[in-house]
């Protein structure tokens, strides 16, 4: 019988039958999804969606990596994973972390917002925008203060409890680029590269990270313009909607339009309990330190309200 490892992430147990080494590990509990190696169909039937990269189904999800793997998720319950000759376990796991996942979010109605989390104890406070904004930086130069501790990287998952929106606790680890670890003076030489040839490492946080969900309190919307100062503004109305819905990760992954209403719903829910700002940093030349206690400042301020 294929030994089967088990792990938790985002309040889901991860059955596998291939070691997931960034997620944490559990014993004994119940699995939500099942992860193997399997055999991977080039297609899947009556596709709502189509691309030269990707598949989308209702309740199915397909994703070809050339050199790395083809994926398949199912009613976010099965994963399959069938990797081509010379693919890493790295780069697997680094789409299977990615895109797939999210697909798998999005089969189980849960919705993905691509942003960096972290926490104080108290709260959590979500850093959302595109890829290279600077949302694991800045989190990671918050952790580095020893005020705050990781929630999730890159995907965050919220749920409602109570009222309450809850950020919950992903993988603990967060994904830099060579030079911000030089800035921060860490050592990449016992670090793993995300991708081969790629300057962005995993830096492990297990003793730095949030193990039980936490109550989100505000999400900082981060772009950048050219402009020589930081400026934070509290977005309002209709922007912030916008602004939340435009950041949703791979929202492309819906299957259909099933979900539409859920989220539109569930986007009103996050909006009504958090405070919501935009952060521009300038496009060259901004301190990373600067940034960070901009933000801390406006989280004092949250906090004195």
């Amino acid at each position: 019988m294929e030994k089967a490892f088990l792990y938790k992430a985002f309040g889901l147990v991860f059955s596998s039958s291939i070691e997931l080494p960034e997620l944490l590990v559990v014993n004994n509990e119940s699995p939500d999804v099942s992860i193997s190696i399997h055999a991977v169909p080039e297609a899947i039937e009556n596709p709502i969606l189509k691309t030269s990269r990707f598949e989308v189904a209702e309740g199915r999800f397909l994703l070809t990596v050339d050199k790395v793997a083809r994926f398949y998720a199912e009613e976010g319950r099965i994963v399959f994973i069938m990797p081509f000759p010379g693919a890493t376990e790295d780069e697997i796991r680094l789409f299977l972390y990615g895109s797939v996942f999210a697909a798998l979010f999005h089969q189980r109605g849960m919705m993905p917002l691509h942003a960096t989390t972290v926490g104080d104890g108290e709260n959590a406070y979500s850093f959302s925008g595109n890829s290279g904004m600077g949302k694991s930086s800045l989190s990671f130069s918050l952790i580095e203060t020893g005020r705050f501790n990781l929630v999730s990287d890159d995907i965050s998952i919220l749920s409602v409890n109570a009222g309450n929106i809850m950020a919950l606790p992903g993988l603990p680890r967060v994904k830099l680029w060579a030079d911000v670890l030089e800035y921060t003076q860490k050592d990449v030489s016992q670090l793993r590269n995300i991708r081969k040839s790629i300057e962005k490492y995993n830096y492990p946080l297990e003793d730095r990270f949030a193990k039980e969900p936490v109550q989100l309190k505000a999400i900082f919307f981060l772009t950048t313009r050219h402009q020589s100062e930081i400026s934070l503004k509290v977005v309002t109305g209709t922007e912030k909607f916008n602004l939340l819905q435009h950041n949703i990760f791979r929202l492309q992954f819906m299957p259909g339009n099933s979900l539409q209403q859920q989220y539109f719903q569930f986007t009103t829910a996050i909006l009504q309990k958090t405070a919501v700002f935009q952060v521009v940093r300038p496009r060259l030349g901004f301190e990373l330190g600067m940034l960070r206690d901009r933000i801390e400042e406006a989280i004092h301020s949250l906090k004195k309200q």
